[in-house]
Formats: C-alpha cells, structure tokens, sequence
C-alpha cells in the first residue's frame, strides 16, 4: 500500500514538473522527442492522479522580469514667431530633436549654438547676421515656411546655449533665446 501511495506521488511530481517545464519553454524550440515524452509523463500521470487520493501541490514561485527599456527622449517643442521662440528654458542632455512649428508669417529657421554669454542678444554680427565664425552652430533647420515644421536633431552636453534664426536681420531683431542643458 505504501508503495503504490509513493508511485502516485511521484506520478503527480511529474506532472508538475512537466507541466512547469511545457509552460516555461517556447514551442518553436521544444524537440519532438521531449514533447512525445512530456505527452506519455503527463498522460501516466494524470491517470496515476485520477486514481490517487486529492493532492495539495505546491504552486512555483512566479518569476517577474523587469526591463528597462532606453525610452526616447520626446522631441523639445519650438513655436517660432515674429522675432519670437516660445521653448522651454531647460532640457535634458544627449541626443535632442527639436520640433519646430513656424507660427508667423515669416520664413524662419531653427539654429543652435553653444555659448556662455549672458546676453545671447548681443553676440557680434556680421553684415545684419550672427557672425557664424565666431559662433558656429551646432546645427540648423533649412528656412521653415509660415505654418511649416522642422526637426533639429543634435547631441547636447551639459551647458548653456542659445537658439537663433539667421535669416537675414532676424537675430538683429533678436531672434535669439538662451536654454540651458542638463
């Protein structure tokens, strides 16, 4: 009696075992082989099980995963106006787009550059234009129509910078707004 008290409990430990094991693999991966004999395991032992008395099986810990996936920085929002950029004072470091939307009337263009003045208003100019080979920029929309968007996409250190449009006599007007980057 004892013996056939013990074949019923290993019978059931094997069902268990191979259900654990069916449901923790993929199916593209499991050989025929080992499916036929999880097929036969779980067959002996459901009959092993119907036949013993009611067992209490002891559930497996569940396993949780925790991934962290690199999310993508969501693009900094540019409202360029006449002679006017509405953008947050602040944003994060590495890899930056800005989405630009040209809400004037005006063609415009979304340029950055890296600067510590305290004025980005009154960096030097060159014949009615920020002088570029004083302060080169980092990267630059093309002219963006009235009611036209663009992305400037460019890879920021920590720092402080400004944001400009070199459009003829624009930034002499004081198309320029200083951001900082974290």
């Amino acid at each position: 009696m004892m013996l056939k008290k013990r074949y019923r409990v290993m019978a059931a430990t094997g069902l268990v075992a191979a259900l654990l094991l069916g449901a923790c693999s993929k199916k593209e991966e499991a050989p025929k082989a080992a499916t036929k004999a999880a097929a036969t395991a779980t067959a002996a032992a459901t009959k092993a099980a119907t036949e013993a008395p009611k067992a209490t099986a002891t559930e497996a810990p569940k396993a949780t995963a925790t991934a962290t996936a690199a999310a993508a920085a969501a693009p900094v929002a540019v409202t360029i106006k006449e002679f006017t950029f509405e953008v947050a004072s602040t944003v994060k470091g590495g890899d930056v787009t800005f989405a630009a939307k040209n809400g004037g009337a005006a063609p415009h263009e979304l340029a950055i550059i890296k600067t510590d003045a305290a004025d980005v208003k009154k960096l030097p100019v060159k014949d009615g234009l920020l002088d570029e080979s004083v302060n080169k920029p980092l990267g630059r929309t093309p002219q963006i129509a009235a009611g036209a968007s663009a992305d400037l996409k460019v890879k920021l250190e920590p720092g402080k910078y400004a944001l400009i449009c070199n459009v003829p006599g624009h930034y002499s007007l004081g198309m320029a707004v200083p951001i900082t980057v974290n």
